[in-house]
Parts: C-alpha cells; sequence; structure tokens
C-alpha cells in the first residue's frame, strides 16, 4: 500500500532532518506541513536534481508524492525557474533558530512555498513578508495567498517602486533572481 500524501510529507520533512542535519522541531513540522503542490502548478511536474543540474526529467504522472523528494522543481523552465532545493532552505532555516512571532522578509519569493514554510515556523503571532519581482510569479503566489499556508503579506516589486522595510525583523532570506533588483531600505 502506498503512503498518503501526508505520510509522504512527513517522511520528506523526515528525510529533510537526516540530510540538513535539523535540530528545530518547527522547522520539521512545517515541511511536513505545508502542500508543496498547491505551489508548483499541476502535474506532472518537471524536475532537476541536485546531482544531475543540466537536465530537467518529467514525472511519470501527476502524483504529487513526486514532489515529496529534495528536488528541484521547475515553476519556469524556459527561464530556469525552479521552486529550489529544499535542504537548503530547511538547513538555513534551522541555522537561524527562528521562533514564534518572528518577522521575517523573504526576497524572491516566487510561488509562495518557502514563505508559506516560514509562515509555520513564525507562526501566528508572527510575520512574513514576502517580496517577489516578478508580477506573474506575484500572481500566483497571490493566488495562493487565501490558503492557510501563506503569509498575510504578498508584495509585487517593480522597478519603480523600492521596498522601505519598516518593521524590525529577525532576518532577511534572499532566493535567487535573474533579474536585476531595487534597494531594499532597512533603516
Amino acid at each position: 500500500m502506498r503512503d498518503t500524501i501526508e505520510e509522504a510529507r512527513r517522511h520528506y520533512a523526515e528525510e529533510l532532518r537526516f540530510t540538513a542535519r535539523l535540530r528545530s522541531r518547527a522547522v520539521i513540522d512545517a515541511f511536513a506541513t505545508v502542500p508543496r503542490e498547491r505551489f508548483v502548478g499541476p502535474g506532472p511536474w518537471r524536475i532537476l536534481s541536485p546531482m544531475a543540474l543540466a537536465e530537467y526529467w518529467t514525472t511519470e504522472d501527476a502524483d504529487p508524492r513526486h514532489l515529496y523528494h529534495d528536488v528541484l522543481i521547475a515553476i519556469d523552465e524556459e527561464r530556469r525557474l525552479n521552486n529550489g532545493q529544499p535542504s537548503l532552505w530547511a538547513r538555513m532555516y534551522d541555522h537561524l533558530e527562528l521562533s514564534d512571532g518572528a518577522h521575517i522578509v523573504h526576497v524572491g519569493a516566487g510561488t509562495g512555498y518557502y514563505s508559506a514554510i516560514l509562515a509555520q515556523i513564525v507562526g501566528r503571532a508572527g510575520r512574513v513578508t514576502a517580496i517577489e519581482i516578478d508580477p506573474t510569479l506575484a500572481a500566483r503566489a497571490s493566488e495562493k495567498s487565501r490558503a492557510r499556508f501563506l503569509p498575510r503579506t504578498i508584495i509585487t516589486w517593480s522597478p519603480r517602486f523600492p521596498f522601505f522595510l519598516r518593521l524590525p525583523s529577525s532576518g532577511i532570506f534572499s532566493s535567487r533572481s535573474p533579474t536585476p533588483m531595487n534597494t531594499i531600505d532597512v533603516r
């Protein structure tokens, strides 16, 4: 019998606990809770293995269990924009030792999956400000904002709109961006 999707998520989080050497139960639980399939579009999916980044391959079907491995998932293959490697982000979040109630800024939020992970980690008392420069990706992330897994704030960042951070934050995460970005003013 195959795992349920919830069991697949839990196994995925436990795999990340070992491969990324995670200590934080909040980080592990966030990866076990947030449904990755809601943020990467319908399957079958185009996948990149961290061991073979030169070439994408396609999952055999649209079973979301395929997403619960330490792989990158194409969100815009033509531009080589991917959902990101879970163990990398899990390890960084773990090292920051985020706590309930923290404020995190995520620059380059893409479709919002890792922003949703951060929102789970900082809890209802916390805040995640997710910023995405690409209007298409920001719209995809905003579509998901009605779900309980996304942060309260998604901001589309255009070249004519500098972002001014007025609240104190516990950390600022920046994902790779293929386009030039404005300055973040953290006064």
